[in-house]
């Protein structure tokens, strides 16, 4: 998108369950400093960051929904890459190492022949994050990547998919969570290729970037890297990205479901913290 003037934009990247508990803390604490993401002109969401910024798009009450992060959810479920999907990954990054288009082919390969949970059971916890069923306005953009071309894609309410679909799409990580079909194509996780795509903040005059996970594994740029790259560019960039309490709140396994009360909480303290830096909002 090209800035006209004073523009904001929010990138959440993705990071499975715990990193939605974090982002909501982040966005607890960042609102405890003073700083207010629902005065955001865009949102871009990327996976488990895609719920989070549907969140603060829709208006919900995020202290609510930070409570809710230490109640029990059974619309949840914990689930954990096997050692076959890990080293199908690994031979996909090996073999298509910074090449974006053929890597994104390649993950795409292994959702389709990947054993997952049921499309059914996926749906359940999609809807059960979202919490509301229809796009909340033009500001909302969530990213997913076309399993059999390897395009990444930016939907939106223009795009010709219901929020659910699109919800569902972004986080379908290959042999983890079933492929989704949609719109007459076929979709997987948007943060495959860049966990957060904190390049869709170019143009924007400031820009906030909250990444669960901020290192690339196929040989392309970091968070920190493209953040660089917006400054230099004149944009007034934040990034915020889990500090050594979060880490050790995240654990391992990012789809592991008992952790998410730690998560926001470590989330939160953080958030307030960082809020003093951040600039041009």
């Amino acid at each position: 998108m090209t800035s006209t003037s004073n523009t904001r934009a929010v990138v959440l990247g993705g990071g499975g369950i715990t990193g939605i508990s974090w982002e909501i803390g982040i966005i607890a604490g960042l609102a405890d400093g003073g700083i207010d993401l629902t005065n955001a002109d865009a949102l871009y969401g990327t996976s488990a960051g895609s719920f989070t910024a549907a969140l603060i798009a829709s208006g919900e009450d995020m202290e609510t929904r930070y409570r809710a992060q230490f109640e029990p959810d059974e619309t949840e479920v914990t689930v954990a890459m096997s050692t076959d999907i890990i080293e199908a990954y690994t031979a996909a990054i090996t073999q298509n190492y910074g090449r974006a288009v053929p890597l994104a082919r390649a993950f795409g390969r292994i959702a389709m022949a990947a054993e997952t949970i049921s499309p059914e059971r996926r749906l359940e916890v999609v809807k059960a994050r979202l919490g509301i069923s229809d796009w909340p306005d033009d500001r909302l953009h969530m990213t997913a990547i076309d399993a059999e071309t390897g395009e990444l894609v930016v939907l939106d309410r223009s795009s010709g998919l219901t929020l659910t679909e699109a919800a569902n799409a972004t986080g379908a990580v290959p042999g983890i969570w079933p492929m989704v079909e949609a719109g007459g194509r076929k979709w997987i996780d948007g943060g495959m290729l860049s966990p957060a795509n904190p390049q869709l903040a170019a143009g924007y005059d400031s820009a906030i970037i909250i990444a669960p996970a901020p290192e690339s594994s196929g040989g392309f740029p970091s968070v920190d890297q493209t953040a660089a790259e917006l400054r230099a560019a004149g944009g007034l960039v934040t990034v915020i990205v889990p500090n050594s309490d979060a880490i050790d709140a995240i654990g391992p396994n990012p789809f592991d479901i008992s952790r998410r009360g730690g998560c926001a909480e470590a989330g939160r303290r953080q958030g307030l913290a960082a809020a003093t830096a951040v600039t041009g909002w």
